[in-house]
């Protein structure tokens, strides 16, 4: 079926999809046939059907590594980036839910920009490559590699999924059946002890046990609102801070605005009401007692 023709679509909408000759190839695992296109016709990897899943997504299940790291190579970042129109997922999804270990790393070497992209699940790749599922299980080689991979890349290990899960604690509710079963809680601790460890910033391990436990008691119960936030604007002389500033305020723009001489502090409330988008500078105001917007 023909996918979108917007002017603006980077994937290619010719040929029809139920006439592409390497989606063909691919469902009928015809891999030197799939070689032979990627080398001739190359544009092809950059189609896609109405659902938005691309040759590439077609291959991660059964294609071999050669042919699907080809795939990867010939394959540009907007294909990497494409996301289903039904599930949300991207060809990162796809990848750890095969542990295809290596062709992920391909993929996170030429963009990781989808990295924490969430499906209509709220699950990242991360969350998907720690999860159990039903009728597929991973090694605990291949836990600890797409794991790390994806968190070096900065995968993060707090977002959480549609059930307030974070990826580790997939990972606890993961019987992990393809681990050593003697050795399994053992594993699975010291992998779980290492990536929550490798998620916690390089500034708060620096700072102590101390900082570290409220690190991690601020991600399990910290949540407040924030009413009041500081806005610092630099940048080298006549390049329009000011002129930024006053555009936020509503401010008419002065084209011969005068170079500011020092530092400017404009304390401004915002608007609440049916003008609550708006922002209101104030002057002659207590530093203590405003309560929203400070720049």
């Amino acid at each position: 079926m023909d996918s979108s023709s917007s002017s603006n679509d980077k994937f290619m909408d010719i040929p029809p999809w139920s006439n592409n000759k390497l989606v063909k190839a691919i469902v009928t695992e015809d891999w030197p046939a799939v070689r032979n296109i990627l080398e001739n016709e190359p544009h092809l990897i950059e189609t896609r059907n109405e659902n938005g899943e691309t040759p590439l997504m077609y291959a991660v299940s059964n294609a071999p590594d050669d042919v699907l790291e080809n795939m990867i190579e010939t394959a540009t970042v907007e294909n990497f980036e494409q996301k289903t129109h039904f599930g949300g997922s991207t060809i990162l999804h796809e990848l750890v839910f095969y542990a295809r270990v290596s062709a992920m790393r391909r993929v996170l070497e030429k963009t990781n920009r989808n990295i924490n992209t969430q499906d209509i699940w709220g699950r990242t790749p991360l969350h998907v490559s720690l999860r159990g599922h039903w009728g597929l299980t991973h090694s605990y080689e291949q836990h600890k590699d797409m794991a790390i991979r994806l968190i070096t890349f900065g995968a993060s290990a707090t977002v959480k999924d549609g059930d307030r899960k974070t990826p580790l604690d997939l990972y606890d509710d993961n019987e992990c059946e393809e681990y050593e079963e003697t050795t399994r809680s053992e594993k699975k601790k010291e992998l779980r002890d290492l990536l929550e460890e490798l998620s916690i910033p390089s500034e708060i391990l620096a700072r102590g046990p101390d900082a570290v436990k409220a690190f991690k008691d601020a991600l399990e119960n910290g949540e407040i609102t924030v009413v009041n936030s500081r806005l610092m604007f630099l940048g080298n002389e006549g390049s329009g801070k000011t002129s930024c500033v006053k555009a936020m305020l509503g401010k008419e723009f002065n084209e011969n605005e005068p170079s500011t001489n020092g530092i400017v502090t404009t304390t401004v409330f915002q608007t609440v009401g049916k003008d609550y988008n708006k922002w209101e500078e104030q002057k002659n105001v207590d530093s203590k007692s405003y309560s929203n917007i400070c720049l």
